[in-house]
C-alpha cells in the first residue's frame, strides 16, 4: 500500500483552532472521513490518545513532535526490534502469577495478573547518570511514613554543602544529623572542622509529606539499593520524559499501588494502610506472600491489543545490543528497496 502523505508542517494547534491540515490528520488517526478544518473535541480526544500510546506529554496539543509521531517518526531499525528480542531472553522464564513489571524507557509500573494488566501508573526513573538498573527481585516490605537514610554521595555532592553555608538548613528541610547513632545539634558542631569530604555525620529525613520518600516506600533488599517510593514532586509525573531521579523509582500513584499489594492478605486494605499513615511514625509491613518486582528496559514492546509500540532509548543501549549480537555474527537480512 503507498504510504500515506506526510502531514506538512504548520503552527501549534490547539483545541478550537482551524486549519487546513485537519482532515489529513483525521484519516491518519482513522477517524471519520470529515473535510471539517475544525480541530474539534472529537479530534482532541483521538490526539490525546495517541500521544499517550507514543509516550508523549498528553495536553491534545499538535506540536512538532506530535506531527512527527502521526508521520512515523524515525524509522524503527529492525536492529531495535531484534534488541528487545534479545531482551526477552534475559528474564526469568517465570515471571510470576501476580507480578509487577517496571517498563524504565516507558516510566511506567504495572501489576500483571496471570499475564493481564491489573492496575498502572507513571513513574520516574534515575538520570542517564545515575541510571536504574535493570533486575528482578521480590517485593518483601512496605514501610508507611519512612525516614529518608540519605546515601553518602548525596550527603557528599548535596546535602554537607547546603549544611555548611546554612546549619539551618537541616532543621529547615527535617533533617536529623546522627553522630554515631544519635541525634546532634547542627548549632552545637564546629563547622570550621567539617568540609564535604570529611563529613562524619549521617543524614536522615525525618517522616512527613515534605520527605524526598513521600510517605510510603516498598522494598525488594538488593545490591543496588533500588526501591520503589512516594515522592513530593508530583509536577514531574505531567512530563513525557521522566527521567529524573537518583536511580530508585518513583511512584504518581502510591497509594493505590499499596493497596493492590495488601489485597491479598487485608479485608479492608484502605482502612489497614491509611490506620497506620494516620500515625505519622513510620511502620513497616511485611508483605505474607513477597510479589515479583521486575526492573526492565524495552524500547519495542506490543501492547495490549497486539500494536506495537515504540519508545525513546533513554540511557542509549539498543546499540550496545546490537553491536553485540552483530559480533556474534547475527545477520538481518533486507528487502529490496
Amino acid at each position: 500500500a503507498a504510504r500515506p502523505l506526510p502531514i506538512g508542517d504548520g503552527p501549534v494547534l490547539r483545541p478550537g483552532n482551524s486549519d487546513t491540515r485537519l482532515p489529513a490528520i483525521r484519516a491518519r488517526l482513522k477517524l471519520t472521513a470529515s473535510t471539517s478544518q475544525l480541530y474539534d473535541e472529537l479530534t482532541v480526544d483521538a490526539i490525546k490518545a495517541f500521544q499517550e500510546g507514543q509516550g508523549l506529554e498528553v495536553d491534545g496539543i499538535i506540536g512538532p513532535a506530535t506531527v512527527a509521531a502521526l508521520n512515523g517518526g524515525a524509522a524503527t531499525r529492525r536492529e531495535d526490534i531484534i534488541a528487545n528480542m534479545e531482551r526477552w531472553r534475559w528474564m526469568p522464564s517465570d515471571l510470576g502469577d501476580f507480578t509487577v513489571f517496571v517498563n524504565i524507557p516507558e516510566f511506567r509500573l504495572s501489576i500483571l495478573r496471570n499475564g493481564q494488566e491489573e492496575y498502572t501508573t507513571r513513574v520516574v526513573v534515575g538520570t542517564t547518570k545515575n541510571q536504574t538498573p535493570v533486575f528482578s527481585d521480590s517485593i518483601r516490605h512496605v514501610v508507611v511514613n519512612p525516614y529518608w537514610n540519605v546515601p553518602s554521595s548525596i550527603i557528599r555532592g548535596e546535602i554537607a554543602p547546603a549544611i555548611l553555608r546554612n546549619p539551618g538548613y537541616a532543621d529547615s528541610n527535617n533533617m536529623d544529623l546522627l553522630y554515631n547513632g544519635a541525634p546532634v545539634s547542627p548549632w552545637q558542631v564546629d563547622w570550621t572542622q567539617v568540609s564535604p569530604t570529611n563529613f562524619p555525620f549521617r543524614v536522615r529525613q525525618r517522616p512527613g509529606a515534605g520527605n524526598a520518600l513521600g510517605q510510603i516506600k516498598f522494598l525488594f533488599p538488593n545490591k543496588h539499593d533500588v526501591y520503589l517510593h512516594d515522592t513530593p514532586s508530583k509536577s514531574l509525573f505531567s512530563r513525557s520524559y521522566r527521567a529524573f531521579s537518583h536511580g530508585c523509582v518513583r511512584l504518581n500513584d502510591p497509594f493505590e499501588f499499596a493497596y493492590a499489594l495488601l489485597s491479598a492478605q487485608e479485608d479492608d486494605p484502605v482502612g489497614f494502610f491509611q490506620s497506620r499513615l494516620s500515625t505519622g511514625r513510620e511502620q513497616r509491613v511485611d508483605l505474607v506472600t513477597p510479589v515479583p518486582v521486575h526492573l526492565d528496559y524495552r524500547t519495542a514492546f506490543t501492547d495490549a491489543e497486539g500494536g506495537l509500540q515504540f519508545r525513546r532509548d533513554v540511557y542509549g543501549r539498543d546499540a550496545a545490543i546490537w553491536a553485540a549480537l552483530a559480533h556474534e555474527g547475527v545477520a538481518i537480512s533486507r528487502p529490496a528497496s
